[in-house]
C-alpha cells in the first residue's frame, strides 16, 4: 500500500501497461495532475484515479488539470471517466486535435464504424463534450507553451512549478490536418477502424519544472527525418525551459522510433532515471534491443512491467517439445498493471529522486 506524499514532495508515478499508460503528477501541498489514462485490473476504473482515491486523495479539489496527449486507444481508455471524476480540472489536448480538420474526422467516424471495440476516436469524442463545459478548457497543446505556472511563494515548500508543453510543432499540427483531411471517410462508405498511421507527431509531450529540477515526459513522440517536427523540433528550439533534465519518461514504449540522440547529449544528466511502459500487444515494445539501448544509456532505467518481447509463454512439456520441433515460439502479454513511483524532497536543497516499483491490486 503506497502511502500520501508529504506535502513537500514531488511524485511522479507511471502507470503500465494494462492495455496503455497513465502518469499522475504531485507538485505539492496536495495538488495534482494526471496525464492520459489507463484501464485498472478491476471493474474497469483508471489506474491512475484508483491510485488516487486509495491515498486518500480528493479528486474534485486536489486535481487540477488532466493532459491527454494524443487520440490513440493505449493512452485514451478511460479518460472521460478520468476527467468525470476530477470535474473542477481543466483539461489540456494537442492543439492538432483542435482543429476542424480532426473534429470532422473524428465525427465521422464515431458514427461510421464498423469495429465493435469503437472508432479509435469514440471515447476523445467524449473528452471534447467535457472540454464545451464552462470551466474546463481547453488547453491547447502546442510547441513552447506553458500551460501551468505557480510561484515559490504559493507552495509550501518554496519551489516553483511550472509546466510546458513541448509539442506539437505549428508545422506538425498543419501536417496533421492534411493527414485528417485525406482519411476523412466518403459519404455512404463503413470503415473498419480508425487506425493511426505515421509518426504520433501531434503527441503533447511535457516539460516539468520544479525549482531547479527538469523532468521531461515523452508521451509517444517520435523522431521523423523533418527538423520541423517530432523530437528534432524540441531538442533544437530555444523557447522551452533550458535546464538539464534527470527524470524521463520515455516516449513510444521505448522504441527505437522514439529515441533522439540529441535529446540524451544535449538535454538529459547523465545516468537519468527513465520510466517506460512496454506496449503488449502483437510483437511487443521495447524490444530486446531497445533495452540494451537504453540500458547502455542509463543505470537507472526502470519498466512497469515485463515486456512480451522478453517473457516466453510456458506450456505443457508435450506441447512444447512439439513447438520445439516446429520452431515455434509464444509470449505472454503481461497485463497486470504495475507502476514505477519517483518521490524527491523539495523543501531546503532538492533531494534526490527515490524510484519505487510496485503492482496494483486486483
Amino acid at each position: 500500500m503506497q502511502q500520501k506524499p508529504k506535502l513537500t514532495e514531488a511524485e511522479i508515478t507511471v502507470f503500465g501497461p494494462g492495455y496503455g499508460e497513465s502518469v499522475v503528477v504531485h507538485f505539492g501541498d496536495d495538488r495534482w495532475f494526471i496525464v492520459d489514462s489507463t484501464l485498472g485490473n478491476r471493474d474497469g476504473e483508471p489506474a491512475s484515479i484508483r491510485y488516487l482515491r486509495s491515498l486518500g486523495v480528493d479528486l474534485e479539489d486536489s486535481v487540477e488539470l488532466v493532459v491527454m496527449t494524443h487520440w490513440h486507444d493505449d493512452h485514451i481508455r478511460g479518460a472521460v471517466a478520468t476527467i468525470d471524476a476530477c470535474p473542477r480540472a481543466r483539461i489540456c489536448v494537442s492543439q492538432a486535435l483542435t482543429e476542424r480538420e480532426f473534429r470532422k474526422f473524428a465525427g465521422a467516424l464515431s458514427s461510421n464504424t464498423q469495429s465493435a471495440h469503437g472508432s479509435g476516436v469514440d471515447e476523445f469524442i467524449g473528452v471534447v463534450e467535457r472540454m464545451m463545459m464552462a470551466g474546463r478548457g481547453p488547453h491547447r497543446g502546442s510547441q513552447d507553451k506553458r500551460i501551468l505556472s505557480i510561484g515559490a511563494r504559493h507552495l509550501s515548500h518554496a519551489q516553483s512549478f511550472e509546466l510546458w508543453t513541448l509539442s506539437p510543432s505549428d508545422f506538425q499540427t498543419t501536417v496533421s490536418e492534411a493527414k485528417f483531411a485525406e482519411r476523412q471517410p466518403k459519404a455512404g462508405r463503413a470503415i473498419k477502424r480508425a487506425v493511426p498511421t505515421g509518426p504520433n507527431n501531434h503527441s503533447v509531450a511535457l516539460w516539468l519544472v520544479f525549482g531547479d529540477a527538469n523532468v521531461i515526459l515523452g508521451a509517444d513522440l517520435e523522431t521523423t527525418p523533418d527538423p520541423r517536427a517530432g523530437w528534432d523540433s524540441v531538442v533544437s528550439s530555444r523557447n522551452r525551459p533550458q535546464g538539464q533534465v534527470d527524470y524521463l519518461k520515455v516516449p513510444h514504449h521505448g522504441s527505437v522510433t522514439g529515441h533522439h540522440n540529441g535529446l540524451w547529449e544535449k538535454v538529459l544528466e547523465e545516468n537519468p532515471v527513465t520510466v517506460l511502459t512496454p506496449w503488449n500487444r502483437n510483437k511487443g515494445l521495447p524490444q530486446a534491443s531497445d533495452v540494451e539501448r537504453l540500458g547502455g544509456l542509463t543505470g537507472r532505467l526502470f519498466l512497469t512491467a515485463p515486456t512480451n518481447a522478453l517473457v516466453r509463454a510456458k506450456h505443457d512439456p508435450d506441447v512444447e517439445k512439439l513447438m520445439r520441433k516446429f520452431g515455434v515460439k509464444t509470449f505472454r502479454h503481461p497485463t497486470q498493471i504495475a507502476a514505477v513511483t519517483a518521490r524527491r524532497e523539495l523543501e531546503g536543497s532538492l533531494g534526490e529522486w527515490i524510484v519505487t516499483e510496485w503492482e496494483m491490486s486486483n
